[in-house]
């Protein structure tokens, strides 16, 4: 078993600087209530641990390769939530860049089966260990994930911010046309900078046709809750922003331009509007 890299050789905690990550996944007591009304209990429960289970594989790490040296990272988890420590190395940037990569596609996997994260990623001082996270890089996570979040998307705080602005300036003349900057991140209409997770479909560029079926996936699963929340500004929101950035993907992002832009979601459908008064 590999050895929890924030405790010292005889055991005692240690403060590491390290990437904290914070997600929470959006609207968990609804859907455990909704599923009992139905008497889906059962079958989402099932839907959701499998769900998790191919999602996890993306941010676990092979207990075996580790288990002679301490781990690179821990991952805790309590019902709708999930932390992660990441004690930093060389190059801050590098590590905020891995751990942000390894979110998108966990981001990826949970929407295309219809289950929506935020979170938060924060750079400083952590601990953690199988009953306590702690520390204060843990509370700027959580206040990025409570606090600015708001939608589903993982933002970053500004101490990881500003450790990707350093890393993309020490690697800019070596990749100029391509950053990992550019690929991982992108900058909302508020300023906040978040984790583009839908960046992870490119690892199937070889292959267009499952390309277009994931980009497809991701459109049913927003439009699925566009529809669920019709009548819900509140919620309904939260969704128009993941129609609003489907749709941005498939316009500036995506490596297949002209045909992605026919996979868009028909975002006017969905608007609520006012309705005459009997």
């Amino acid at each position: 078993m590999a050895r929890n890299p924030y405790k010292d050789a005889d055991g005692h905690p240690l403060l590491r600087k390290s990437v904290a990550v914070f997600v929470d996944m959006l609207g968990y007591a609804d859907l455990i209530e909704t599923a009992h009304k139905e008497a889906k209990d059962l079958d989402v429960l099932n839907l959701l641990r499998k769900s998790l289970d191919d999602a996890f594989q993306h941010i676990n790490f092979s207990p075996e390769i580790w288990a002679s040296a301490p781990a690179p990272w821990l991952v805790k988890s309590f019902s709708d939530n999930v932390v992660v420590g990441l004690p930093t190395r060389e190059h801050d940037g590098l590590d905020v860049e891995l751990i942000s990569g390894r979110f998108g596609t966990f981001q990826l996997d949970l929407a295309l089966e219809g289950f929506f994260v935020r979170g938060g990623i924060a750079l400083g001082d952590l601990y953690l260990d199988e009953e306590i996270v702690f520390g204060p890089a843990l509370i700027d996570a959580h206040n990025c994930e409570s606090l600015q979040a708001v939608n589903p998307r993982v933002v970053l705080h500004g101490s990881a911010e500003k450790a990707i602005e350093a890393e993309f300036k020490r690697t800019e003349h070596l990749i100029p046309s391509m950053p990992a900057y550019n690929r991982c991140f992108c900058r909302d209409a508020d300023g906040l900078l978040f984790v583009n997770y839908l960046s992870s479909i490119t690892e199937f560029e070889y292959d267009d046709r499952i390309y277009f079926e994931t980009l497809d996936r991701h459109r049913t699963s927003v439009e699925a809750k566009l529809s669920e929340f019709s009548t819900d500004t509140r919620i309904l929101s939260k969704y128009l922003w993941s129609a609003s950035y489907h749709n941005w993907f498939c316009d500036v992002l995506t490596p297949h331009d002209d045909e992605a832009r026919s996979h868009k979601i028909d975002v006017p459908r969905f608007l609520p509007c006012p309705r005459a008064s009997r």
